[in-house]
């Protein structure tokens, strides 16, 4: 049975001030789309190497020490682009909770293909030329903040994500801070491109990162999760994933020379290193399946946004997808824009629906193993149906979309 709770989960990593986290920490900004029309966008070059950035600001916002999300899109570090448009929907949804958001280009290895990305010796370069330029543009936030700061931010908060290839190159940003934890093969394609800062432009300013978001990637090594390390990561992926194993195993189908430990490889490692940590695993979904399925993609983009509001607002406690023990429930259709049906194999007695705050917007009470539930009233969003059966002590929660 999954835990009825997360957690409580307490800040790590980060230098923000208690009046700015209270001030930031008010169940609206960071969580709530307090921002609903569409964002501005702003197209820059970033890096020395001629790379480009989308970033989206949240519209009408006055703030000015707002919080920073970069996105790495996937492909397989031979295509793909900043208008992913998985990544372009996070960076617009996130800046319409106050984030300032970015979705950025980066080196590809131009003229290879899946078939040369299955070779370590070609494909390590390529991937450190990624995380060079990664690194520069969070070197880029830092220094605009410290010079014309044209994007009002909070230089101590800056967050990294990313799908797939991205993903990789997020936590790797993250995580790997010395040369020491990389085999010879990876030392030698990180100093070909400037050791571990990278040569991609901003120099003299830090490339740390507070948090990840983790959609489908995975570490070289998990000995790379070491007493250094305490950034938050949230991971979504799939445990059928044969693009980029969700557990130890080789890259693309199993073909290629190059064995990472995905998501579910790491949960235990970050586990045992006490690294705040949230995975939700997709049973029996191949690679990023949240990129084809609007119900996943909210689904991940809001359990996302919940997890960096609970880390790093310690007061918050979000609520989980649980059920109770021995009792068997289901609530479709999922996502929903008017009446949600739950079917259990015991009676249910009510219903109460709560929002990501853990509010009660909603009781219901209920007769039968069948009930239906009007939402039509509710804002759209993701809410959690928390059930009570009869003649049970037990509560299931399911979370579900309102469109």
């Amino acid at each position: 049975m999954k835990s009825n709770f997360y957690k409580l989960l307490f800040g790590a990593g980060v230098m923000l001030s208690m009046a700015s986290v209270q001030a930031q920490c008010d169940g609206q900004r960071y969580l709530a789309k307090i921002f609903p029309n569409a964002p501005t966008k702003t197209t820059v070059t970033y890096s020395t190497t001629s790379q480009a950035m989308d970033i989206y600001e949240p519209a009408g916002d006055v703030a000015t020490n707002r919080r920073v999300i970069i996105f790495a899109h996937g492909g397989s570090f031979t295509s793909g682009s900043k208008s992913e448009q998985f990544i372009v929907d996070l960076c617009k949804e996130f800046a319409k909770r106050g984030y300032v958001t970015a979705s950025i280009d980066y080196r590809l290895a131009t003229g290879l293909g899946a078939l040369d990305m299955q070779d370590s010796t070609k494909a390590y370069p390529h991937v450190m030329q990624a995380l060079s330029d990664a690194k520069a543009a969070i070197r880029y936030f830092r220094k605009d903040a410290a010079t014309t700061n044209t994007y009002k931010i909070d230089s101590n908060f800056i967050a990294f994500g990313g799908n797939s290839a991205g993903a990789i190159i997020a936590t790797h940003v993250a995580y790997v801070k010395t040369l020491g934890e990389c085999t010879p093969q990876v030392v030698s394609a990180l100093n070909a491109n400037g050791g571990i800062e990278g040569n991609s432009g901003n120099p003299g300013y830090g490339s740390s990162v507070q948090a990840v978001l983790n959609y489908a990637g995975a570490l070289l090594d998990t000995n790379m999760l070491n007493a250094g390390d305490n950034e938050p990561i949230y991971s979504a992926h799939g445990d059928a994933d044969g693009t980029v194993p969700y557990a130890k195993g080789q890259v693309l189908n199993g073909l290629s020379n190059i064995v990472v430990f995905g998501s579910g490889a790491m949960k235990p490692r970050l586990d045992g290193r006490s690294i705040k940590n949230q995975l939700h695993t997709y049973v029996g979904a191949d690679h990023v399946p949240w990129s084809s399925n609007m119900a996943q993609q909210l689904e991940v983009e809001a359990e996302s946004a919940a997890f960096l509001y609970s880390v790093f607002c310690p007061n918050y406690v979000a609520i989980s997808d649980v059920n109770a023990d021995n009792l068997a429930i289901e609530l479709y259709p999922n996502p929903s824009s008017n009446v949600i049906t739950l079917k259990s194999d015991k009676a249910i007695s009510s219903v109460t629906i709560v929002d990501q705050l853990g509010r009660t917007v909603l009781v219901k009470t209920a007769e039968g193993s069948n009930p239906q539930i009007t939402i039509n009233k509710l804002n759209a969003g993701v809410y959690f149906a928390k059930v009570t059966f009869a003649n049970q002590t037990n509560i299931a929660t399911k979370r579900f979309v309102v469109e």
